[in-house]
């Protein structure tokens, strides 16, 4: 099947921002734009392939229906975060993430290739599934594909939300 979008399939779920302090931007984050609270964690535990940094911590949270990525890379190898590294160590927005089902993830690789698109990583464990697309010439930006394994979805499923009442 000819892939004819980059996100065909996908739904996005993220806006993902790279900071040089995560401290300072999850208190911004959580005071000007009411994200209740993050779930922090290092992904050193997972392969990088070389030339992607392994970001030395990173928080997720949700404000309303979309997740909001503070990653916080280490500055002497920032690897693809380098160009989204602010000298402020404030936040810049770096990818758009997209959460696919799994049997749709193993296909994207060749569908990048046949569109053109080169992928800086991409891990495919049982645990966790994830590639970075480089669409800066479209739009600027990274683009996150996200498998829905189990393990993502619980790791989802406990990250604070806030209840807006309608």
């Amino acid at each position: 099947m000819q892939r004819t979008s980059v996100v065909d399939g996908a739904e996005f779920f993220q806006l993902g921002y790279v900071t040089g302090n995560l401290d300072a931007a999850m208190a911004m984050w959580r005071s000007r734009y009411a994200v209740p609270g993050f779930f922090e964690f290092s992904p050193r535990d997972f392969p990088a392939p070389e030339g992607m940094a392994v970001p030395m911590r990173v928080a997720i949270g949700y404000q309303g229906p979309v997740m909001i990525e503070l990653i916080e890379p280490d500055p002497a190898d920032a690897g693809l975060y380098k160009g989204a590294l602010r000298s402020d160590g404030g936040t810049m927005l770096h990818h758009l993430g997209y959460l696919v089902d799994e049997a749709t993830f193993a296909n994207y690789p060749k569908q990048m290739a046949e569109l053109g698109i080169d992928m800086p990583y991409a891990h495919d464990s049982d645990e966790l599934k994830v590639l970075y697309a480089d669409t800066r010439e479209d739009s600027g930006l990274f683009t996150e594909i996200v498998g829905r394994s189990a393990a993502v979805l619980e790791m989802f499923a406990n990250i604070p939300r806030s209840s807006v009442a309608a």
